[in-house]
């Protein structure tokens, strides 16, 4: 992307360098991949990015810093862990519904009971489960609390998830 990036500014220099006094210059090569990217190099046009994952986020942020384009970040899953790059640089959210499904509740009481038998290890690991399902549920709030405004997404989200995991991050606020 770097690399398109880069092509896009310096075509688009010589193209206007070009448009305005043509003597001795050599005619602009014409990629339309590459003129594509013009609307976006001159910052008419943002780009939008699937990042669903804290990795992906940082990428794009990166590119961001580089390059100076301005993104939308689309598919988002893991996106408070950058909350406050993304409130600094007003990056538009696109976030997911597609989040992990926590337990239901009977089962979870059951399973609370049992425990206290359980392994230190094993109840950790259950510990950081729940707690990483309650940050996908709650991203939403987190996100409007700080006040950013965002949207919603349903891709890779089965048709009959969507009225649950809605609820779910509605009741996380």
């Amino acid at each position: 992307y770097k690399d398109m990036y880069r092509k896009a500014e310096y075509a688009m220099k010589h193209q206007k360098s070009y448009d305005a006094n043509p003597v001795g210059m050599q005619r602009p090569a014409y990629d339309k991949s590459i003129e594509a990217l013009y609307p976006v190099v001159s910052d008419e046009m943002p780009v939008l990015f699937e990042a669903e994952k804290v990795k992906d986020i940082s990428r794009v942020l990166a590119l961001h810093k580089e390059l100076g384009f301005q993104p939308i970040l689309a598919n988002v899953k893991q996106g408070w862990h950058h909350l406050n790059m993304i409130k600094e640089k007003n990056i538009p959210v696109v976030l997911s519904l597609d989040i992990p499904a926590s337990e239901e509740k009977d089962e979870k009481k059951k399973k609370d009971d049992d425990q206290e038998d359980m392994d230190p290890a094993k109840k950790a690991m259950m510990e950081r489960r729940d707690k990483a399902i309650s940050d996908y549920q709650s991203q939403a709030a987190t996100f409007v609390k700080e006040g950013l405004e965002i949207s919603f997404t349903a891709k890779d989200l089965k048709s009959k998830d969507f009225k649950k995991n809605l609820a779910a991050m509605m009741e996380q606020g």
